[in-house]
């Protein structure tokens, strides 16, 4: 019987806990406190708060994802399931990087860290963010975007997660803009 192929993907840090993560936790221990307690070292920050939701810096929520995904990578490989394949989303790249072997957990630690600070650097004299739409097609996206013409002229959808879920980038103004005619037109979720 061939093995099955198993590609594992890594999200971005819009992921947030969502409460289920403790048992899976405990079942693990052996394997996941150790990578949480190298990113709160790293970090300077008990990286568990993300756990409970308690505010937390952005550094901190960077690198709980990182370790976190890396350690259910581990957890996985611990129990003979191996990727053929690993890819990760925004900085889920760094994670995945680590689970396949190109890159040293520590090494992935500096670099999240790193492409946060170019990342906020570049961004600070801008106001801008990311916005979800979700329950829209990309013509109804398109509609309103050539009905609202030069108010929304910075605003880009960068992903499409699927037929009716889009992301966003632009001017927070223009985004907020954006979100508001989305809503207007039934959109399922718009943030």
């Amino acid at each position: 019987l061939e093995r099955s192929r198993v590609a594992f993907v890594f999200p971005g840090v819009g992921v947030r806990p969502c409460g289920h993560e403790m048992a899976f936790i405990e079942r693990h221990r052996a394997i996941i406190e150790p990578r949480l307690a190298q990113g709160s070292d790293f970090a300077h920050d008990d990286l568990s708060k993300n756990l409970k939701n308690e505010p937390v810096s952005e550094l901190s929520h960077q690198i709980f994802t990182f370790a976190f995904d890396c350690a259910v990578a581990e957890v996985a490989s611990e129990r003979g399931i191996e990727p053929v394949v690993t890819a990760g989303h925004s900085m889920g790249l760094y994670a995945a990087l680590t689970s396949s072997g190109s890159l040293a957990f520590e090494d992935g630690l500096r670099i999240v860290a790193e492409a946060l600070r170019l990342v906020t650097e570049a961004s600070r004299e801008i106001d801008a963010s990311m916005a979800v739409i979700v329950g829209l097609s990309t013509d109804d996206l398109t509609e309103i975007k050539a009905e609202m013409g030069n108010e929304t002229s910075s605003v880009l959808m960068v992903n499409s997660n699927n037929d009716t879920t889009k992301i966003f980038a632009g001017l927070r103004k223009e985004l907020e803009l954006m979100l508001a005619r989305a809503e207007q037109r039934d959109a399922i979720r718009a943030r």
